[in-house]
């Protein structure tokens, strides 16, 4: 692959760009070392709350994807908010690392694939089956996309603490939510892949090509098998999604331990 330097456009270049037309240095953009982030907006408000974090008045973005900063057991942490899909993500991801970002946590959802693997149940993404736009851009061989080992161990060692179960292994990351097909399902199921989502591959190929570390935890949504089983309003769903923040918080602390 071809070195950031070769793009004609560079993160750096975009973020000192928008900094200078409003009179700030990138330092007073208030991003901390380790971020967690979410896709949802009370998600990322609640991991807000928790750590007393404060609005930054000086992201790029705004309140349309805000960012917060505080700190858990002293150590400083950013809470970001991302548009739906790796694009988007990834775009914002490489933003906060200009701004001094090294560590990006992610929660996230995903369809299941697989028998028994069930609305509410969380999955720790190991390796991936990419098939949307961005990851390929980041790494040649996306086959070789895999979270930091260091942020796989914390997250696993947090859910243990937590008494939550969590299944690692392979997701399938798409751009295109409506052409998830029969066939495609069944090829990946047969495959082992637990899941299907949109983000995962961007996220992680970002951060390998950057030497950044990078993880994303899912919570299963809805089931995909002959026919689609929503989860969207199951209490299942909403009671995972909130130990998935649980085992976030837990994962910064434990690194601040370390």
């Amino acid at each position: 692959m071809a070195s950031m330097s070769d793009s004609i456009v560079t993160p750096d270049d975009w973020v000192r760009h928008l900094c200078e037309g409003q009179g700030l240095r990138i330092e007073d953009l208030g991003v901390a070392p380790t971020v967690l982030g979410c896709w949802g907006y009370s998600l990322v408000e609640k991991l807000a709350h928790r750590a007393n974090a404060t609005l930054s008045s000086n992201w790029l973005y705004g309140t349309r994807h805000p960012l917060y900063t505080g700190s858990i057991g002293g150590r400083p942490v950013s809470f970001s908010h991302y548009p739906n899909g790796a694009p988007g993500t990834v775009k914002i991801m490489e933003e906060l690392a200009v701004a001094g970002a090294d560590t990006f946590i992610t929660l996230g959802w995903t369809g299941s694939l697989q028998p028994g693997l069930e609305v509410g149940d969380l999955v720790l993404p190991t390796a991936v089956v990419s098939s949307e736009g961005t990851s390929g851009h980041y790494i040649g061989d996306t086959t070789q996309i895999s979270p930091h080992p260091e942020l796989v161990t914390a997250l696993e060692e947090s859910a243990r603490a937590l008494g939550v179960s969590v299944r690692r292994g392979t997701v399938w990351s798409t751009d295109a939510c409506y052409r998830e097909t029969r066939e495609q399902v069944s090829q990946h199921r047969a495959a082992g892949v637990l899941g299907v989502e949109f983000e995962t591959a961007g996220v992680l190929a970002f951060g390998q090509y950057r030497g950044l570390r990078t993880a994303n935890l899912l919570v299963v949504s809805d089931e995909l098998g002959d026919t689609w089983r929503p989860g969207f309003q199951d209490s299942r769903h909403f009671d995972s999604t909130i130990k998935g923040l649980d085992i976030l918080y837990e994962t910064v602390a434990k690194l601040s331990e370390s």
